[in-house]
C-alpha cells in the first residue's frame, strides 16, 4: 500500500448465486483498471462466510443476510424484486419476452404449478415460503434443491417453476422461460458486502468496494 498503484491480492466469499449472477461482471471490470491485482473467490453457503471472515480467510463478502455483529461494517449495494419463472409449457400466457417484458400475475393462479423448492438452509427459501404462506398456498413440490441456480436450470429445461431474483434474470435470460412479476410482492433480496472493521483495509479492498458500488449504481438501481 506504500508503492504507489494498486496491486496485491483480495480474496471475496460469496454464496453460490453471487459468485455466478453478480461477481463475474464486477471482477472483470476490476481487473481491467488493476491487473496487477488477483482476485480469489471462495465459494459456500452464506452462513459460513462470516466464519471464514473472523478466522481472516477472507476479506470480505457478499450476503443477503443480515449480521448483527458491531465489528463489521455494512454496505448495501442494492435490493431487486423476486419474479415467477416457468417453463414454456407451464405458462400463464406469454410474459418476458422480449427482455424487460412483463406481465404481472397473481401467484395464486400459480398453485397447481409443479414447484422447485429450495432447502431451508438458504435465505430465498425463506422468503420464497413466506410469499406463498401469506396467500395461504401450500406450493406443489415436484423437486428440491440446495441453490437457486440450480432450480432455474431445471425450470429451464423445463422441470417446473421457480422463483429467481431479478439478477438472474437480468444475466441468465433464457428464450425457454416465461417471467412474470408476483402482485402485491414487497419482499425484496438485499445484497451487502461485509468486511470486519477491526482489520486492516487495504486499497486493494477499498478499491475493490468501489467498483462494486459502481457496478450496482449503473445497472440495478432504478434512478
Amino acid at each position: 500500500d506504500i508503492q504507489d498503484g494498486v496491486r496485491g491480492k483480495i480474496v471475496i466469499g460469496a454464496g453460490f448465486l453471487n459468485s455466478i449472477v453478480l461477481l463475474p461482471n464486477i471482477v472483470s471490470l476490476f481487473q481491467k483498471r488493476f491487473p496487477d491485482v488477483e482476485v480469489s473467490v471462495y465459494e459456500d453457503m452464506e452462513p459460513n462466510l462470516k466464519a471464514k471472515a473472523d478466522a481472516g480467510e477472507i476479506d470480505l463478502f457478499f450476503s443477503t443476510s443480515e449480521i448483527k455483529d458491531p465489528a463489521y461494517e455494512s454496505i448495501e449495494l442494492f435490493q431487486e424484486e423476486y419474479l415467477l419463472a416457468t417453463p414454456i409449457g407451464m405458462s400463464y400466457g406469454r410474459s418476458g419476452h422480449p427482455f424487460g417484458e412483463f406481465n404481472t400475475i397473481d401467484i395464486s393462479r400459480a398453485r397447481d404449478l409443479p414447484f422447485i423448492m429450495l432447502s431451508s438452509n438458504t435465505y430465498i427459501s425463506e422468503t420464497v415460503e413466506s410469499i406463498y404462506h401469506a396467500r395461504g398456498i401450500e406450493p406443489k413440490r415436484i423437486a428440491t434443491c440446495t441453490s437457486a441456480t440450480a432450480a432455474y436450470s431445471m425450470t429451464k429445461a423445463g422441470v417446473g417453476a421457480t422463483l429467481i431474483p431479478f439478477s438472474t434474470y437480468k444475466t441468465d435470460y433464457s428464450l425457454y422461460v416465461n417471467y412474470y412479476r408476483i402482485a402485491d410482492c414487497n419482499q425484496r433480496r438485499t445484497v451487502h458486502i461485509y468486511y470486519n472493521k477491526n482489520r486492516y483495509i487495504s486499497k486493494v479492498m477499498r478499491e475493490f468496494i468501489m467498483e462494486s458500488e459502481m457496478f450496482f449504481e449503473e445497472n440495478y438501481i432504478e434512478k
